[in-house]
């Protein structure tokens, strides 16, 4: 499990390194570029895995999802939303990253339950990604 933690972290780094951070001046929507990409990924995600995580002979295929999710997360970490007017854009970039974080988090311990024919735990995760997902829409997503 080590191993998988040190890879989604060199990963990570290479893409805050690689990756040019989104700015406003892009000319893109909400609704286009890198950030919007790696959430449709998600949520796709999320879809077909709330097929796969109940049923424990699905668990092997619920691997693939799971994997493409975490390279989402990747993805939009390095491209955080604009942040509303008022707000401190470094800030709001940094609770964004932090949200991810947790995200990327619940997606490695799904893995692991998973990997582990843990039923109930895979439940369990899936039902934290979607607290998750609630909460970053609530606080992230733009209107």
């Amino acid at each position: 499990m080590k191993l998988l933690s040190l890879a989604a972290v060199a990963a990570l780094a290479a893409t805050l390194f690689l990756v040019p951070f989104h700015t406003p001046a892009n000319g893109r929507s909400a609704d286009e570029g890198p950030l919007a990409e790696a959430m449709e990924g998600l949520q796709g995600g999320m879809r077909t895995l709330g097929r796969l995580v109940g049923d424990p002979a699905k668990h092997a295929e619920a691997m693939e999802p799971v994997r493409a999710m975490q390279g989402h997360v990747l993805t939009a970490f390095a491209h955080p939303p604009e942040a509303p007017e008022g707000e401190d854009a470094a800030r709001y970039a940094l609770a964004f990253r932090n949200q991810l974080h947790s995200v990327l988090g619940e997606l490695l311990a799904l893995e692991g339950a998973l990997f582990d024919g843990d039923a109930d735990a895979a439940k369990q995760r899936f039902g934290n990604l979607n607290g998750l997902k609630k909460a970053g829409h609530d606080r992230f997503k733009v209107d």
